[in-house]
């Protein structure tokens, strides 16, 4: 009885953190986008498919988020993590322990299995954060790079996914 009311309370504290700093945070950025480095952030909460999501970061001035080192990396995973605590999550009964999260990013492995670049710049994918066994190219179909997890921030990672997935999707622009 204790845990779960220590889990509800961290719950309640974390989607409160979350929902009342998100205007501060955005300081140097549009309204709803989060600062890090010299660059801002939007989690589009619509599932789309990679190549609507890529549509929509573009009409926004934007492109689907590029991973340039590790701090991101992880600096994402976190924000990836606070959108299950937040929005829609704060205000249901359902556990985050228990929700799948799968995000899409700029990586692409179009016309070269195996060799993934950045769709934004056509940069190789230099930092390397996928989950165990992948990528794996399942049935010869997944050519665009996503975030998956569940739980804690150590659990997201990189995995391959058929580009036509519907899926959440952060984008990233200069400041």
């Amino acid at each position: 009885m204790s845990r779960m009311f220590s889990f509800l309370i961290f719950l309640i504290l974390d989607c409160y953190l979350f929902l009342n700093t998100t205007a501060y945070l955005s300081k140097g950025c549009d309204p709803g986008w989060l600062p890090y480095g010299d660059h801002c952030y939007f989690m589009v909460k619509q599932k789309k498919t990679w190549y609507d999501a890529k549509s929509n970061c573009d009409s926004m001035g934007s492109y689907l988020v590029r991973v340039d080192d590790i701090e991101e990396n992880e600096w994402i995973k976190i924000q990836i993590r606070s959108t299950v605590f937040s929005g829609e999550w704060c205000n249901t009964w359902v556990s985050p322990l228990t929700v799948r999260m799968a995000t899409w990013t700029g990586g692409v492995d179009f016309g070269h299995e195996g060799k993934w670049k950045w769709e934004s710049d056509g940069k190789s994918v230099a930092v390397q954060g996928f989950l165990r066994h992948q990528p794996d190219n399942a049935h010869n179909k997944e050519h665009c790079l996503e975030f998956y997890g569940s739980g804690s921030v150590a659990s997201y990672k990189w995995n391959d996914r058929p580009c036509n997935y519907k899926t959440y999707s952060l984008c990233e622009k200069s400041r």
